[in-house]
């Protein structure tokens, strides 16, 4: 598996539909303990899955339970 460094990895948080949230989702990570080697991970999974939002030109509206069907 091909994996890319953190230097080299595009922000996918900051490059999408979520990007105004991507700072209050890491300071809510923060006040609830998770360290800063934690944090990353829980964002480049939000930041994957907003990627793929945006690569399936899904709008934030059209979140809902039938998406996954």
């Amino acid at each position: 598996m091909f994996a890319v460094s953190r230097s080299t990895r595009p922000d996918w948080l900051r490059d999408s539909a979520l990007s105004p949230i991507a700072d209050a989702y890491t300071g809510y990570l923060r006040e609830r303990g998770y360290s800063d080697n934690t944090i990353p991970g829980y964002r480049n999974s939000v930041g994957h899955f907003a990627h793929w939002l945006t690569r399936e030109d899904i709008e934030l509206g059209d979140i809902d339970d039938s998406l996954g069907s």
